[in-house]
């Protein structure tokens, strides 16, 4: 093991992207504020992505990289204003992924200490909370993965997604080509692209149908968190609304989605 983590601590700097390197902003779709990090040491993931960045900042902690992993959360701030969400990656933007922003805050609060990595970062957090509570919302009052983009430009993906899985099957091929293109952009925002968890009969993508649970403990976990992290700072109205949006999604997740036999 200690021969791996080596190899990490010293490959560290390949993944870290300067956006005033002339090279580096080459290889992104937008100029970013702030440095970040690339899934690859190579160019096959040269961009900003957004759960993957998550999980690396939990390495870049662990090794001591604080100023770094604080860099990557500038940078999904930025988009969340300018966006209003934090999009899969810097040139994939019908929608987001698993919002692990407050995660990211809490863990890098963990490390450095420093309040002011709260007060910087958390009411962005409460913003991100505003797209999955009002875009991402269902009519049983949990929330799903789905897509931000309109029908054309859609429509513009749906040869794409369809090659990918192989094709359809004819029952599929009735399907309004919209409705089965967002479907897949809603699987691809979870994170787990075009797997087929999300089926019901005659259609194997039907995530628009669901309320996603792995979302949704996703979520109650940030809305806990942003609740702790209101409290460390002071803000005890926003500690208590947080408060009371953990323990109303709870009621809806264990009514819902809890199978009380087992």
């Amino acid at each position: 093991m200690n021969k791996v983590h080596n190899y990490i601590i010293n490959e560290w700097d390949k993944c870290i992207r300067d956006p005033n390197n002339k090279e580096d902003a080459k290889l992104s779709n937008v100029k970013l504020p702030n440095k970040y990090t690339t899934p690859c040491i190579n160019d096959e993931f040269k961009n900003f992505y957004y759960w993957d960045t998550y999980f690396t900042n939990i390495g870049l902690l662990e090794d001591g990289l604080v100023d770094v992993a604080r860099s990557n959360l500038k940078v999904m701030k930025y988009f969340l204003n300018k966006l209003t969400f934090i999009p899969n990656a810097d040139h994939l933007v019908q929608g987001s992924q698993p919002p692990f922003f407050t995660r990211g805050i809490y863990e890098l609060y963990q490390k450095s200490k420093d309040i002011n990595d709260i007060k910087e970062f958390i009411y962005d957090a409460v913003y991100e909370m505003e797209f999955w509570k009002f875009d991402r919302m269902t009519p049983c009052g949990l929330n799903q993965y789905g897509c931000s983009w309109t029908n054309s430009k859609c429509n513009g993906s749906y040869d794409y997604f369809v090659n990918r899985v192989g094709g359809l099957t004819e029952e599929e091929k009735k399907l309004n080509r919209f409705d089965v293109t967002k479907n897949f952009f809603a699987i691809a925002e979870s994170g787990w692209d075009l797997n087929v968890r999300y089926r019901r009969q005659g259609l194997r993508f039907d995530s628009l149908s669901y309320a996603n649970i792995d979302l949704n403990c996703i979520l109650y976990d940030a809305e806990a968190k942003i609740a702790e992290m209101a409290k460390i700072i002071g803000d005890e109205k926003l500690a208590k609304a947080f408060e009371q949006r953990v323990a109303d999604r709870k009621e809806l997740m264990d009514s819902l989605m809890k199978d009380k036999e087992t």
